[in-house]
């Protein structure tokens, strides 16, 4: 493709329809297959070099190889946006980060006020999923699937209509807020819609804490590590459903900071920092877990009846992007940037029989894509009995099963609203086919990329594609709607 393909583009180019047809865009496969059971495993953190299937060689993470062998690594996949929440909003809605309700971790402009658990007396104000919001949750209970959420949420506290069991699942059990989350040996954790404290933990053995700094305190710890209990709890999800038709998200919180551990991972090197020690065995830890869920799977006979989904909410942290972790790989950017190495993610896909093993495929596709795509998993068609949903994404069954589709003549989205010394501004990014064009707020130059020859985004070439510029630009405008909690104007 070149400019002039942009500039004056296909009918089909441009923002997705928020409307049913725009869930399956080409002709219906042969459905020989029977509706699997959906497991989405999403971590928190990681980046694409943390991988060994991805190029890594700093963690040895022979679980993760497996999963990519057995099934395909999608090169070209993207979350919804580059941090926690909004993220999860996007992927939870199938609405991208210009439309869906949740577009930062908080916000200073109304929302709903919650208690930072950590932090005595502190708090923030959240944006939490209303009523209105349909979630892959509740279209899969629309469904007949029976649902969970192990992990982080992070979309709606107790008291909110945003909490996971109003928004469509059965059973819940980890953090729900974002700070909650920020101790991995915390007095407790949250079952459905109740606190369930943790023997081990209630003499404050977690690292202390301030409303001036993050987390500080030593990087081994002793306790109860919590993210062992949400991967007790997954496994025992499993087992409980193996005869059921089951929707399982698993937002699990490792790699996220605090990097604390109960002791570091044997393979790690004297000459690393204790914080990347840490981290570290963290994902290799996440390795070992990944491991246990496919035995799991295999150990209930389910195997072949299961998809497995596996990626990562956003980008890795700035301080593990050089030696020895190199996370990012050569992805410009990370967490908290909409540069590729903050919103492309390593997607791995996994369905014994069904989605093609040892297959590495380079279509972008992105999380709006995920509440469609489940849709169409499930057999669901329109309409959706009392379901209001609207998606700006596509399913993408065909591309999952090894098949031909026309994903890469549209636009994919992102924003992202930061605060800086003159107020609120917007970070805005796009892609189509092989462009990517990215700004750091509305005042400023939009940069163009061509990730075809330069995925690190190191050589910006607008002042050569004026047109292109031009188009991108219009669709910035388009692609985005003022929120009263995030107002840009």
């Amino acid at each position: 493709m070149d400019q002039q393909d942009l500039v004056n583009p296909a009918p089909s180019f441009g923002m997705p329809p928020r409307n049913a047809p725009s869930w399956v865009d080409y002709e219906q496969p042969d459905r020989s297959w029977e509706r699997p059971n959906v497991i989405f495993l999403m971590v928190d953190d990681i980046g694409q070099h943390d991988l060994g299937c991805c190029g890594g060689d700093a963690i040895p993470t022979p679980n993760f190889d497996r999963m990519a062998a057995e099934g395909t690594r999608f090169t070209d996949a993207y979350t919804g946006s580059p941090v926690c929440a909004p993220s999860r909003s996007v992927l939870m809605t199938g609405q991208h980060a210009g439309h869906t309700r949740t577009r930062d971790n908080h916000t200073t402009v109304g929302g709903s006020w919650v208690e930072d658990e950590p932090w005595p007396g502190g708090g923030r104000r959240t944006v939490p999923l209303q009523g209105s919001d349909t979630t892959v949750a509740e279209v899969m209970s629309e469904a007949g699937y029976s649902t969970g959420c192990v992990g982080k949420w992070g979309l709606g506290d107790l008291t909110t209509s945003g909490r996971p069991t109003n928004k469509g699942f059965d059973t819940f059990y980890g953090y729900l807020d974002q700070a909650h989350a920020h101790d991995y040996f915390h007095e407790f954790l949250i079952r459905d819609q109740e606190k369930e404290y943790i023997p081990e933990n209630q003499d404050g053995i977690g690292p202390p804490y301030s409303r001036e700094s993050r987390p500080v305190g030593e990087f081994e710890q002793d306790g109860t590590y919590t993210h062992d209990l949400i991967v007790e709890e997954s496994l025992s999800f499993v087992r409980e459903h193996a005869e059921d038709e089951f929707f399982l998200y698993l937002p699990w919180t490792l790699p996220h900071a605090p990097h604390a551990v109960p002791e570091f991972a044997s393979f790690v090197e004297d000459d690393w920092s204790d914080r990347e020690k840490a981290y570290a065995t963290m994902v290799h830890r996440l390795d070992r877990d990944v491991g246990r869920l496919l035995d799991c799977l295999a150990a209930e006979g389910i195997d072949e009846e299961t998809i497995v989904f596996f990626c990562s909410d956003h980008g890795p942290n700035e301080p593990f992007l050089g030696d020895p972790l190199n996370s990012s790989g050569s992805l410009r950017g990370y967490k908290r940037q909409l540069y590729e190495g903050g919103i492309r993610t390593p997607m791995l896909v996994r369905w014994p029989g069904s989605v093609p093993a040892g297959r590495v495929d380079d279509t972008p596709w992105y999380y709006p894509d995920v509440l469609p795509t489940m849709a169409e998993l499930a057999g669901l068609e329109f309409p959706l009995g009392d379901l209001d949903v609207e998606t700006d994404g596509h399913s993408v069954v065909r591309t999952l099963l090894g098949g031909e589709q026309a994903l890469t003549d549209r636009f994919l989205y992102w924003e992202f609203p930061s605060q800086g010394d003159t107020g609120m501004d917007l970070a805005q990014a796009g892609r189509f086919r092989h462009w990517k064009a990215h700004r750091v707020g509305r005042d400023e130059e939009t940069e163009l990329y061509d990730l075809s020859t330069d995925v690190g985004e190191e050589h910006d070439v607008a002042a050569e594609h004026a047109g292109v510029i031009g188009r991108f630009e219009r669709l910035f405008a388009d692609a985005h709607e003022e929120s009263r909690f995030w107002p840009t104007w």
